[in-house]
């Protein structure tokens, strides 16, 4: 068995973003904000020392019944994990989108969370994200693109939230 591990060195905010309109009116928003998620890595060589970089994007949108972005907070993470021992690309593909993502999200969570508190309105609480799915789709669509890449597209949810509340289920 190859001996290698992943570890943390660290996990920095990249970018956020946030807007929501000046007049809002969430009263006819049928809690249901559209999700979209994006998980690329980059392995990365400095002289004897390799490790990978993992970007974790979620973007959250929030519209009236005809359509209009009421709210709208994205948030971008990068995890940095240093690499000992050799451990076979399957393996780098997969740490690159589950585990580091698994790891950065509660962080992303948190600062989507934090986001909309400053804006004076209800916490959006993102939905536990299963990555393991993500991965596998985005798997099968390469097989039948037969394009490979590094990056995992989440399709857009819309999570169920329960009345008066902007917590996602």
């Amino acid at each position: 068995m190859a001996d290698f591990k992943f570890n943390l060195d660290s996990i920095s905010l990249i970018r956020a973003d946030f807007l929501r309109q000046i007049d809002l009116d969430l009263s006819d928003v049928e809690n249901k904000p559209e999700i979209s998620v994006k998980v690329s890595h980059t392995k990365i060589q400095q002289g004897d020392n390799q490790g990978i970089n993992v970007s974790l994007y979620i973007k959250v949108l929030v519209s009236n019944s005809d359509g209009a972005d009421q709210i709208a907070v994205s948030a971008e993470m990068l995890g940095s994990f240093i690499i000992s021992g050799e451990p076979p690309q399957k393996i780098v593909d997969y740490f690159g989108n589950i585990n580091g993502p698994a790891m950065i999200f509660p962080f992303l969570r948190e600062v989507i969370a934090s986001l909309t508190v400053k804006a004076n309105i209800a916490p959006i609480l993102l939905p536990a994200m299963n990555f393991v799915t993500a991965y596998e789709e985005n798997l099968s669509r390469q097989e039948k693109d037969k394009k490979p890449s590094s990056e995992t597209v989440a399709k857009s949810v819309k999570p169920r939230a329960k009345r008066g509340t902007t917590k996602l289920e």
